[in-house]
């Protein structure tokens, strides 16, 4: 898809007082949503419509058009929504249209650019939420004993062990807007990350082979400006481990013969052979799919 540039066909000024800005940390949550900048143009009102279209841009016969971008902020923020106002008097007739008025202030706000997947054909809208889940481990029966009429009398018999909760993360990734799904999609459903993500929203990174792909949600839309589609991707996080030493999905619980731990966390393999194609869960690099 070819990447066209911004450009303006009517004419319009900014006013006094524009631009207003705002700023917030990179290190919160809410920088993705807490910076941009607003901007106030006035622009004859038959030319409100086309105006705003040449700031947001979108998509146009032969490609997409960049929206515009606002470089006082570190060339971060790009023009997202708009607004607008009538300004002066309808003189003379009883139709009040919004056309009408002889001038529109038009206000566009500005903030950080959507992503860019390629897979996804182009710009996107990416929305993530998370949830806390679960998954029960077997445990072992060493350095576990009864507790009967006040005294620790016997040892527990290995039927008896009890389950450990081990906490997940449920990660939904959706990704509203798509021009086209990548080619690989409906393979990589219980698959694990071959390189780090990361999520923006949350301002989180998984290492390698924490992050375990599940079936997506598609839909479809038509709009004037052709089909969308919208995919909900759910993926289940675990690490047993540390970031730097990551325990992950192709780790499972061993009882260890070590007297001071009940149960390890071991690589396990589907043959005896260390290559990568016999581990229990195969690696993919989502690259098309998520933030790198």
């Amino acid at each position: 898809m070819r990447i066209l540039p911004c450009i303006f066909t009517v004419d319009f000024q900014e006013l006094d007082g524009s631009p207003t800005e705002t700023v917030a940390s990179e290190l919160s949550p809410e920088f993705w949503t807490g910076t941009g900048a607003t901007r106030v143009f006035r622009c004859a009102s038959r030319d409100r419509l086309q105006l705003i279209r040449e700031f947001l841009g979108g998509y146009v016969p032969g490609g997409m058009r960049r929206p515009h971008s606002y470089t006082d902020i570190s060339g971060l923020v790009v023009a997202s929504s708009a607004s607008t106002k009538p300004v002066g008097k309808i003189s003379g007739q009883s139709d009040i249209r919004f056309a009408n008025y002889p001038k529109t202030d038009v206000t566009i706000t500005y903030k950080i650019p959507l992503e860019t997947f390629e897979g996804f054909g182009g710009m996107v809208t990416l929305m993530e939420t998370r949830r806390e889940a679960s998954e029960f481990v077997t445990s072992t029966s060493k350095n576990l004993f009864w507790f009967v009429d006040g005294v620790v009398n016997e040892q527990v018999d290995e039927f008896d062990a009890p389950g450990i909760i081990n906490n997940l993360t449920e990660w939904t990734y959706e990704i509203r807007g798509a021009r086209s799904l990548p080619s690989g999609l409906w393979g990589y459903p219980g698959k694990v990350n071959k390189y780090q993500v990361r999520s923006r929203t949350f301002g989180m990174r998984f290492p390698p082979e924490t992050v375990l792909c599940c079936s997506p949600e598609i839909s479809q839309e038509r709009t004037f400006g052709g089909v969308i589609w919208n995919v909900r991707l759910r993926v289940l996080i675990k690490n047993n481990g540390t970031f730097a030493e990551p325990k992950g999905w192709n780790c499972f619980p061993r009882r260890s013969k070590d007297t001071e731990v009940d149960v390890k966390y071991e690589r396990m393999m589907r043959a005896v052979d260390t290559a990568q194609d016999k581990i229990f869960y195969p690696l993919e690099d989502f690259k098309d799919i998520f933030v790198p």
